[in-house]
């Protein structure tokens, strides 16, 4: 191998390592009902599921954000009873949940999914949207959603970190040069404490809104080990519509946990 050759092929091997490692694998990685192997849920490791979670009383109607197992019991070693796709509609069987685990019923089936990926019917759109007048830009937020809607419909690679940033790169709403790219969490939270970055880049770190309020084209950055995602990296994504839509390396529900960073595009 030459000197060049190797130079190169090291250089990749860094920006893996710094842009890899999202937890985007986290929704949407779970095929069918045979893969269902411990650590398998979502394709996150059991480490990465959260341990806790919101308690529904018996006869609540949730819905599925992503391909989720119904488990014999509340752990990823129980067998699958049946694959629930994202979009299912299902029924709280008792009241649970607050153990990261609840009990459903699904077609026929009762068994276990984890709460990381059910939300309650109706929680799906945002509602209210109180960003301050003059302070959104919605040609930018526009020109952000379309191109990070570029990825609709493929897989989590577990690229988010990558993927959003070429969305922004992409989408040229920011100055060229500019952004800066790094594990989604160490992204989202040095930008949140970079108020000179945020003009810079035109967004704007806000505490006025919540995840399913956020307008399109803003960035949602996602602590570690929150909503079931990467301990280590956690996960980032775009606001990619009005109906609660967000795409990072793929697109789905954006969850309604505490997020740990929002940021609105701005005028420049």
């Amino acid at each position: 191998m030459t000197t060049t050759l190797r130079i190169a092929t090291s250089l990749f091997a860094l920006a893996a390592l710094a842009l890899g490692g999202c937890a985007a694998e986290s929704e949407g990685g779970e095929v069918t009902s045979d893969s269902a192997s411990e650590g398998n849920e979502l394709g996150a490791t059991v480490d990465e599921l959260t341990t806790t979670g919101p308690t529904y009383a018996a006869g609540t109607k949730l819905v599925t954000i992503a391909n989720l197992n119904l488990r014999s019991g509340p752990s990823t070693d129980q067998t699958v009873k049946k694959l629930m796709p994202s979009g299912s509609e299902v029924t709280v069987a008792e009241t649970s949940g607050s153990n990261g685990w609840v009990k459903l019923s699904f077609g026929g089936f009762t068994g276990f999914g984890h709460t990381s990926y059910l939300t309650e019917v109706g929680d799906d759109a945002p509602s209210g949207q109180t960003v301050t007048s003059g302070e959104y830009d919605s040609t930018r937020g526009d020109k952000l959603a379309s191109t990070a809607n570029r990825v609709n419909g493929q897989p989590s690679r577990g690229a988010c970190a990558l993927e959003m940033s070429n969305s922004v790169e992409r989408s040229r709403t920011v100055p060229s040069g500019k952004w800066r790219r790094n594990h989604a969490w160490l992204l989202a939270n040095g930008m949140k404490n970079d108020s000179q970055y945020q003009r810079t880049v035109g967004f704007k770190y806000t505490t006025s809104l919540t995840t399913r309020t956020a307008p399109k084209g803003s960035i949602i950055g996602w602590r570690p080990g929150i909503c079931g995602y990467n301990r280590t990296y956690g996960h980032i994504e775009i606001i990619a519509n009005d109906s609660g839509r967000a795409c990072s390396d793929f697109c789905g529900t954006v969850k309604t946990c505490d997020a740990g960073a929002i940021f609105i595009p701005t005028s420049l």
